[in-house]
């Protein structure tokens, strides 16, 4: 499997009231140092084969230390595999989640 960083993270859940209307907002922190191991899991790839600064602009995939080093389409893992159940879902083959 693909070796990818894994954090921790904290969900804090709070309302806010403003001109009598509640409105609910959830904040994600991240609590953990990063911690790269190998998944249990398959991920699937997403076929990005570009890679890009940040401006945007497309650039030569850099080399590993260098800036913007480590994007997707620096990865190749197991490539999409689907298949479509003829009933309004689709099947993930790689995964085995059923998308409606």
């Amino acid at each position: 499997m693909t070796a990818i960083p894994k954090f921790t993270y904290r969900f804090t859940t709070f309302f806010i009231v403003i001109a009598g209307i509640a409105i609910g907002l959830i904040l994600l922190t991240q609590t953990g140092q990063a911690q790269t191991g190998d998944t249990t899991y398959p991920i699937v790839d997403t076929g990005q084969a570009a890679c890009y600064d940040d401006q945007g602009a497309e650039i030569t995939c850099p080399a590993e230390g260098e800036a913007f080093y480590g994007q997707d389409a620096q990865f190749a893992d197991t490539p999409a595999d689907y298949t479509d159940n003829g009933d309004g879902t689709v099947t993930d083959n790689v995964t085995g989640l059923i998308w409606t």
